[in-house]
């Protein structure tokens, strides 16, 4: 349904991977970090105001927030909290084992993760040198 395109959109936006790529991709002067409760947090602006990741011990996000014009509940947060991170598949890449999110401070989403699986790696176009090794 097109009314759920922000919703699901919010969804994407507050996935650790996708937080941090907003942090990256963001002005440098943006991004603020500070703590709360000893605890590291990064603050950076997205759609419709600032999101927000608390850090654990091990400096993986906990708990993602951000802001979504929602057609329902008008202007809310959608929060994430991770835990149970791992390295699924061997490449120093963790992804968490366990998601609950909320919409508008009541329950959404509840995900346990028992698989992960990474599509074969691939380079496009293929770089002229490997073009020309394969042709020998």
């Amino acid at each position: 349904m097109p009314t759920e395109v922000q919703t699901r959109l919010a969804a994407i936006r507050v996935l650790p991977h996708a937080f941090m790529r907003a942090v990256v991709t963001a002005d440098p002067k943006d991004v603020r970090i500070s703590k709360r409760g000893g605890k590291t947090v990064i603050a950076v602006p997205s759609e419709g105001g600032v999101s927000r990741a608390v850090l654990n011990a091990s400096n993986l996000p906990e708990r993602i927030e951000a802001p979504i014009n929602h057609p329902l509940l008008g202007k809310t947060t959608v929060v994430a909290t991770y835990s149970d991170f791992r390295d699924w598949d061997g490449y120093d890449v963790v992804f968490p084992g366990r998601l609950t999110y909320t919409l508008g401070g009541r329950p959404w989403m509840d995900l346990t993760v028992s698989k992960h699986a990474v599509g074969g790696y691939m380079v496009f176009p293929i770089p002229a040198n490997l073009r020309t090794a394969a042709t020998r």
